[in-house]
């Protein structure tokens, strides 16, 4: 599933296999997968972007020009 989001001037673009759910609050966002495991938990403080926790089979990258952050995570089923 391929779904791009906004949060704090960044646009996440997200590429992850099946359902999921996108959690946020004042500083941070979590993504959570359809087995309820963090998939990427990022926080924004000070003009940056600080990756809390990550999924081990989670690739994520950064256009730091256009403030693009791409999420990746494929599960085999």
């Amino acid at each position: 599933m391929n779904n791009s989001i906004s949060f704090k001037e960044w646009k996440l673009n997200l590429d992850i296999t099946g359902d999921y759910r996108v959690l946020t609050s004042d500083d941070a966002l979590t993504i959570i997968d359809k087995e309820n495991d963090v998939v990427a938990l990022f926080i924004f403080t000070n003009n940056r972007v600080e990756i809390a926790s990550s999924s081990y089979c989670a690739r994520i990258s950064f256009a730091v020009d256009t403030k693009e952050i791409f999420i990746r995570q494929h599960i085999e089923e």
